[in-house]
C-alpha cells in the first residue's frame, strides 16, 4: 500500500496536535481530499486551514513569511 493509502486507513490512530496548512489552488494534491482526511481524524486538536491563492508548496508563496508566523503562533500556543 502506499502512504497515503496507509494513512487513510489509519488516521484514527493520529492522536497528537495536528497544524494542516492546505493549499487552496494546489494542482499537485487534491485539496478536497486532503481537508477531508484532516477532518476525519479522531484527535481533539486538529487546526485546518485551507491558503486560497497558494499552491502546492505553501512556503515557496510570496507571502511565505505569514505562513511561517502561522507555524510558529501555532507551534507557541501547542508547546506551553
Amino acid at each position: 500500500a502506499s502512504a497515503i493509502e496507509l494513512a487513510l486507513r489509519r488516521g484514527d490512530r493520529i492522536g497528537v496536535p495536528t497544524l494542516f496548512l492546505l493549499a487552496g489552488d494546489d494542482r499537485i494534491v487534491d485539496t478536497g481530499r486532503s481537508l477531508a482526511f484532516a477532518r476525519a481524524l479522531q484527535s481533539p486538536d486538529i487546526t485546518i486551514d485551507v491558503l486560497e491563492g497558494h499552491h502546492h508548496e505553501v512556503l515557496q508563496e510570496r507571502n511565505r513569511g505569514a505562513v511561517m508566523a502561522e507555524i510558529r503562533d501555532w507551534l507557541h500556543d501547542h508547546l506551553d
